[in-house]
């Protein structure tokens, strides 16, 4: 029973953030997908694929979003401290 509320918990959360992303955020580029004067104004910014955004095909990606994201900070903070602790006792003015 727990394991199927954590996976529960876990898709909802997915679900809330890609509606967050794509409806709350990128609401401009779903009101404004046929708006011919916005798209000629802003030609490099105009998502052709619009029209073709769904759940289901892009359920992969919005499960796998927040392992992804921690994946990539971990990174951002472990390579820094990887790179200062290897050049220690490196005299850069002999290089």
């Amino acid at each position: 029973m727990v394991s199927f509320v954590s996976a529960t918990i876990y898709v909802l959360v997915h679900l809330a953030t890609y509606y967050l992303f794509v409806h709350v955020l990128g609401k401009g580029h779903i009101k404004h997908k046929d708006n011919k004067e916005l798209l000629e104004k802003y030609e490099p910014f105009h998502r052709v694929d619009v029209n073709n955004w769904s759940v289901i095909k892009q359920l992969p990606m919005i499960l796998l979003f927040w392992p992804r994201m921690g994946l990539a900070l971990i990174n951002l903070i472990l390579y820094p401290l990887s790179v200062y602790l290897l050049v220690i006792g490196i005299n850069v003015n002999e290089l």
